[in-house]
């Protein structure tokens, strides 16, 4: 790795060691970091993972640094924290490459295939390449292995580290609801508020969709059916335009090029807004559930479904009981059923409880 690289590392665990004399500036020295809480690791790294080592390969070292190991994973679970640049979640069973350094003096982890760790990764700003994990970022075995005891942290002993990411990434989930609930009186959102009826394709007309909501504005389409939009079904086999937002009686809808625009009142038929679409109906959890149901809306211990994350699902059939607003946020009271009906077999609830309406992908 480059010395800016090094120099970067080990500034993560300079505050507070002031008193020893000068910043570290080498891997070696960066290594001679103090423990940290559990909540630290987690919240700095931007992946988590708990993941079985089932490959390591030299990578050839820059000039004058110590050699770096290219490690393969196969993912135990689903992360409980998944990188920001990741275009799709991880899935269960996958696999996953990260970099660590071939030194345990240089923070590298202690390999052993087979061996099942917890891997706080965090990303090399400054090299271009897989995400890197060491030990001074939490890293280690998560059970006893060849690669040596599973090692506690200072306030989490190794048997809960389990319970404890799932804990932490709850509560991500939560510090994330607010942020991810669109407002209805932003005219840039981008997020699924509602499904809108167009009377006039029902009848073999054409739909103007404009660039602003403002009949001088300029034409950018005219949709003479529901192919040329972005649509989900309001009823079975019924199409109706996905919106993303509304003003002054204007919805702006996208259309099937990915473009969004505005239809004016006059064009807009029957509106049919998120929170009572979805009241006792068949819906899905798509890829991006975070696989946690609450007792109750944002409150209580929730349950982390044991399906969640499995590489042959990539949606979850749910019963929709109800809907309710808390601060402001919407969620829905629902039943994870095992098996999807429309695929038949005897579909059961298997998990139930509130789930927040708006995922990781709006």
């Amino acid at each position: 790795m480059s010395a800016r690289l090094l120099a970067r590392r080990a500034s993560r665990f300079s505050l507070g060691l002031v008193l020893v004399g000068i910043l570290a500036t080498s891997r070696a020295d960066a290594c001679r970091c103090i423990p940290r809480p559990f909540a630290d690791y987690f919240h700095d790294a931007d992946e988590v993972v708990i993941a079985r080592l089932v490959d390591v390969r030299p990578v050839s070292p820059e000039e004058g640094d110590v050699l770096d190991l290219s490690l393969d994973f196969e993912l135990v679970e689903a992360p409980y924290r998944t990188w920001i640049a990741r275009k799709e979640p991880l899935r269960r069973g996958e696999r996953v490459t990260y970099v660590t350094s071939s030194s345990s003096a240089s923070c590298g982890l202690e390999t052993g295939l087979g061996t099942i760790y917890v891997l706080f990764a965090r990303a090399q700003d400054l090299v271009a390449g897989p995400l890197g994990v060491y030990s001074c970022d939490g890293s280690r075995p998560a059970f006893v292995s060849d690669a040596g005891s599973s090692q506690d942290f200072v306030d989490v002993p190794a048997r809960f580290v389990v319970s404890r990411l799932e804990s932490e990434q709850a509560l991500d989930v939560l510090r994330q609801v607010a942020a991810r609930e669109p407002r209805p009186d932003d005219p840039t959102s981008e997020t699924f508020l509602g499904l809108l009826d167009l009377q006039a394709l029902a009848h073999g007309g054409v739909v103007v969709v404009r660039a602003a909501p403002d009949a001088a504005a300029e034409e950018i389409a005219r949709i003479d059916s529901y192919d040329g939009l972005v649509t989900r079904e309001v009823d079975y086999e019924v199409p109706a335009a996905v919106v993303t937002a509304r003003t002054n009686g204007w919805f702006r809808i996208r259309l099937a090029s990915g473009d969004l625009g505005w239809v004016a009142p006059q064009e807009a038929g029957t509106w049919f807004p998120y929170d009572e679409l979805l009241p006792r109906r068949l819906a899905y959890l798509n890829r991006h559930w975070d696989g946690f149901v609450w007792p109750d809306p944002g409150a209580g211990l929730p349950a982390r479904s044991p399906r969640h994350g499995s590489t042959d699902r990539a949606e979850y059939a749910i019963d929709v009981h109800e809907a309710t607003r808390l601060a402001g946020s919407l969620w829905f009271r629902i039943d994870v059923l095992s098996e999807n009906p429309c695929e038949g077999g005897d579909p059961r609830p298997e998990l139930s409880g509130w789930v927040p309406a708006y995922g990781a992908d709006g």
